[in-house]
């Protein structure tokens, strides 16, 4: 649902995490990772139309996988605030293409 509000792309489910604490030991805040897979070929997905609340920002940015930490670290250098969550994904995935 916070695929299409927010960025405008429909996407299927295919795998969720159980409930994940966000800051344990200071709150009891969770959230439930939940992995998408987009097809970019729908026609819906071709020109996405984002349904903001009023006063939502979101920018839909399209990264190639391979370079989502250079331009995470690009983003964050002109003083875009970059979400640890996202960051850590990406610097993951650069971690496992260096030593694959």
């Amino acid at each position: 649902r916070e695929l299409k509000e927010e960025c405008g792309f429909v996407g299927l489910a295919i795998c969720k995490s159980r409930p994940l604490p966000l800051s344990p030991g200071m709150t009891n805040e969770k959230c439930t990772a939940v992995m998408v897979e987009v097809d970019m070929s729908l026609p819906e997905n071709k020109n996405p139309v984002k349904q903001l609340e009023d006063g939502e920002f979101c920018e839909v940015v399209r990264i190639e996988k391979s370079r989502l930490l250079e331009e995470l670290n690009r983003h964050a250098s002109n003083g875009v605030q970059v979400a640890c969550d996202l960051f850590c994904l990406a610097q993951g995935m650069a971690i496992a293409r260096a030593t694959a």
